[in-house]
């Protein structure tokens, strides 16, 4: 699992690199789309559910969906559309980001990262 992890988390930082690198994404909300959409696609690629609210396109019911506790997560889930209450097996990722520079508004986002129990966990920050 930890090597799992390991490429995970490589891909991860590459999208996030590739994001970082866009000249044209302005403004808080298309940052978190575009890091969130990142999320999302390599989250399907390896089969989890993504919930999140934050990405350019809707996700779909059967692949995830809206926002679920964290402003993105991966969720280990069986394959029938109620999998998680039959097969379920806990978060591979969360994430949670905070745009404001507020200590006190990145604190509490920070405490649900935490609080939370995920293999891989994702703070995403503005940094001056």
């Amino acid at each position: 699992m930890k090597t799992e992890n390991a490429e995970l988390i490589e891909e991860i930082k590459n999208g996030f690199n590739d994001v970082q690198c866009e000249e044209k994404i302005s403004g808080r909300k298309n940052w978190s789309n575009a890091f969130f959409d990142v999320l999302n696609r390599i989250g399907q690629e390896y089969k989890f559910k993504v919930y999140s609210s934050s990405t350019t396109e809707r996700i779909a019911s059967d692949k995830g969906g809206g926002e679920w506790l964290f402003d993105l997560c991966w969720s280990c889930e069986g394959k029938s559309t109620d999998g998680w209450k039959i097969d379920y097996n806990g978060l591979k990722l969360i994430c949670e980001s905070e745009w404001n520079t507020s200590d006190e508004e990145i604190l509490s986002d920070f405490q649900k990262l935490a609080v939370g129990k995920a293999e891989i966990k994702i703070m995403l920050v503005q940094y001056n």
